[in-house]
């Protein structure tokens, strides 16, 4: 499962989604998103990446230009997995990005530029991006004389990891409080707790019981289960907490388990 994650290399949030400036009325109105205006390292048109594959659910050449991207499957995010959407404002009529992929139902590949910062309803060089869970393609004004997204809008700090292989550079981070990692995917094999507990069942449970002899019938992890995890966990050095995360199934694989 890919990790999403904020879309530029180099992290310089020059206006985050609170304060007193102009992206106020759009998290303190009805309905509300939040937005960031992200630059580069100067004052030029740093490009935004694709951190996952998404599709281009809306597009709109106006006074603020945007794009509506969704990515095509789930994603993991500091707080969800599910579909995510993202939106970027601000580029050029010229960007040869959009223009590349400025139809609706078009894919933009993880890894491909989305578009270049612009200044398309703006006095400088920046991208203005919203994020949230789920599916957005249009806006609407909000209480406060607003254009906000439509959908279930999330704080980008909620939606986008930094990642440390990729966003290499932080100028500023806005105030906000990322979740930073050093790997762009995440296994697929946790419940959405991110660890196996007393109680949980399904086809990875049924392979932890194969993997320690589990004499208990059924796919279920019990008392039983619990006692021989923090054996397992005992013997290899590890916290005896009798559940099964990251660190315990890293130490399994090493001794032949497979997810």
């Amino acid at each position: 499962m890919d990790k999403f994650y904020f879309p530029m290399e180099t992290m310089r949030i020059t206006q985050n989604p609170y304060g007193n400036t102009s992206h106020h009325p759009h998290n303190t109105g009805n309905p509300k998103d939040y937005p960031i205006d992200c630059a580069g390292i100067d004052g030029g048109r740093s490009a935004i990446f694709c951190s996952t594959e998404m599709k281009v659910s809306a597009i709109k050449f106006c006074s603020t230009n945007t794009i509506w991207l969704v990515s095509t499957h789930k994603v993991d995010t500091p707080t969800f997995k599910d579909y995510v959407f993202m939106t970027c404002t601000h580029w050029n009529d010229n960007d040869p990005h959009i223009m590349k992929h400025k139809k609706v139902g078009d894919i933009i590949k993880k890894g491909e530029i989305i578009c270049l910062e612009g200044t398309d309803g703006a006095k400088a060089n920046h991208i203005h991006i919203c994020t949230g869970r789920g599916y957005s393609d249009n806006w609407v004004k909000n209480s406060k004389g607003k254009w906000v997204m439509v959908g279930d809008n999330k704080p980008p700090e909620e939606v986008m990891y930094r990642y440390t292989k990729f966003t290499t550079r932080v100028m500023d981070n806005g105030g906000l409080k990322w979740v930073s990692t050093d790997t762009d995917t995440c296994s697929d094999f946790f419940p959405a707790r991110g660890y196996f507990t007393k109680g949980d069942s399904g086809e990875n449970v049924r392979k932890i019981d194969e993997f320690f002899a589990n004499k208990v019938k059924g796919d279920f992890y019990g008392d039983y289960s619990v006692a021989i995890v923090k054996e397992f966990q005992r013997q290899n050095g590890l916290e005896q907490d009798g559940c099964i995360g990251k660190v315990t199934l890293a130490k399994m694989v090493e001794q032949g388990f497979k997810e």
